[in-house]
């Protein structure tokens, strides 16, 4: 015989509310609660978002870039597009010369996410990472502290040699990545056609299995001075 469900009492108005997984008021007060809950996030993400920002990586110089103060480039329009797909634990690979604007986007991702992932996120410049996971005094700091981010933000990724102890390691950091459902996003200067080529075949196939990569192209941004830009 099915035992009948566990009911609780709402706090707020004694209605009762079956029990449920992150669940305890009665469906109006929980929707409310839960707003109230995430007000209070964004206070705190208000309050402490430099702090946060200097934990999870963010360069001082990039720190004042959020989606409310930027353009709305072609590489900031991708990552409000994908977003959602981001969050839910998977991979966005922007591709396209320097300045078109791929870094200013990452970061601004980075601060929308702060109200709810705060300090579990990670930015990472892709030849500092690199050069962490080839030195042997570095490299297993730099990659659990990869592994472990909600998000991670691999930003600028170079090209290395398929030979590179790096790439082994950063083909195993994705590996995980993607095992455990873990946002990332990476940003490189490389064309399409040279992904594979230049960041080995192995890497270049897991990205495009895991999630998305896209590429964009046009003039660096760099050159209007009102334009925030990578």
């Amino acid at each position: 015989m099915t035992p009948p469900p566990v009911v609780e009492i709402c706090p707020w108005c004694a209605d009762p509310t079956p029990a449920a997984p992150g669940r305890y008021f009665c469906e109006p007060h929980q929707t409310e609660h839960e707003a109230r809950a995430r007000q209070e996030r964004e206070r705190d993400a208000r309050e402490h978002r430099g702090d946060w920002l200097d934990a999870i990586g963010v360069p001082r110089g990039l720190q004042g870039i959020s989606f409310s103060s930027v353009e709305e480039t072609r590489c900031v329009h991708l990552v409000h597009e994908h977003r959602p797909r981001v969050v839910d634990g998977r991979a966005l690979v922007l591709l396209g010369p320097t300045g078109v604007g791929k870094t200013v986007a990452t970061v601004a991702l980075l601060d929308s996410l702060l109200p709810d992932l705060q300090v579990r996120q990670r930015y990472e410049l892709g030849r500092t990472l690199l050069r962490q996971l080839g030195n042997f005094s570095t490299r297993d700091q730099a990659f659990e502290r990869c592994a472990r981010a909600r998000l991670l933000v691999v930003d600028d990724l170079p090209c290395h040699g398929d030979e590179d102890r790096a790439a082994g390691l950063l083909e195993e950091l994705l590996v995980i990545r993607e095992a455990e459902r873990r946002a990332t996003v990476i940003t490189s200067n490389v064309a399409p056609q040279q992904l594979d080529t230049l960041l080995g075949d192995r890497v270049g196939d897991r990205l495009r299995s895991w999630g998305s990569v896209k590429a964009v192209a046009g003039a660096s941004l760099r050159r209007a001075p009102e334009a925030m830009t990578s």
